[in-house]
């Protein structure tokens, strides 16, 4: 619960949710009485919140994970973790572990967390937590998703494939790589690295869509918030709490954005800010 606890609120964008395991009570024949919820709060700030999603979206983009905490549909975040056993008889640590991964989906506006503990794995690399905890965080939670209809943020494509286009993409200047599907920003910020380092792929038209030739971005009830004029933080609360991913450059106040105000964002996508003083 502690590790559910301290991964929800990065998921929560650095909002802290005291867990609840009665929602409601009602007696035979009588009304449902819900029961109060604490007010979320804050322990840390939100720009924390947004780059640990990123680091923990790497772990299973490039990490530990890579191999079996990839969901077909979905983006995912999270952490490995194998502990070595202290026998207190000997005095010393074992070659055994208590393994476990913890995260979340979709990493821009998280449905869910789950937190996956094995106990006593066998020594060696195959009881590790990416290896035997891994597979079982996929599965839960891809279960989970589909079961509260959350919708995909992915194309369904093989894992593998998935993984070596963000790699891909990761290698790439992000700055020309965003700005081939909109006009340019200002040439003076141009050199600036953004503050995301990960790039997913583009999503596909939905299969058995009346016009696969259609612009994939009518699929999406996302519409792009408007940044300008915002503080980094400003932007990075608004884009959590929306569950917009954006892609950060420069420093100052948020003076240029692409797509514009308005536009439908398409699963997968990311808004460009460009900050200047």
């Amino acid at each position: 619960m502690q590790l559910l606890q301290a991964v929800s609120v990065v998921a929560n964008g650095g909002l802290l949710v005291k867990p609840q395991l009665v929602l409601g009570r009602q007696r035979p024949g009588g009304e449902l009485e819900r029961m109060p919820r604490e007010t979320p709060k804050r322990i840390i700030k939100p720009e924390t919140a947004f780059k640990l999603r990123q680091m923990m979206e790497g772990v299973v983009l490039r990490g530990t994970g890579r191999k079996t905490a990839v969901l077909r549909g979905y983006s995912s975040a999270g952490k490995t973790g194998s502990a070595q056993i202290y026998d207190f008889d000997l005095k010393q640590y074992t070659h055994h572990y208590n393994a476990s991964f913890m995260g979340f989906a979709p990493v821009t506006n998280p449905a869910i967390v789950v937190v996956v503990t094995v106990h006593h794995t066998p020594s060696g690399s195959g009881g590790f937590g990416g290896v035997v905890a891994g597979p079982v965080f996929r599965e839960v939670t891809q279960e989970a998703l589909r079961i509260l209809d959350v919708p995909k943020d992915l194309p369904e494509r093989a894992p593998n494939t998935l993984l070596a286009a963000a790699d891909a993409a990761d290698q790439n200047d992000l700055s020309s790589a965003e700005l081939s599907q909109g006009p340019e920003l200002d040439a003076a910020d141009s050199g600036d690295r953004a503050v995301s380092s990960v790039t997913l792929p583009p999503v596909l038209t939905p299969p058995g869509s009346p016009d696969a030739r259609q612009d994939r971005r009518v699929f999406s009830g996302t519409k792009v918030p408007n940044f300008r004029g915002m503080t980094l933080r400003a932007v990075l609360e608004e884009s959590i709490a929306a569950g917009t991913p954006v892609e950060v450059v420069g420093s100052g106040l948020a003076r240029a954005q692409i797509p514009a105000p308005g536009s439908p964002l398409a699963p997968g996508d990311r808004v460009r800010v460009q900050f200047t003083r």
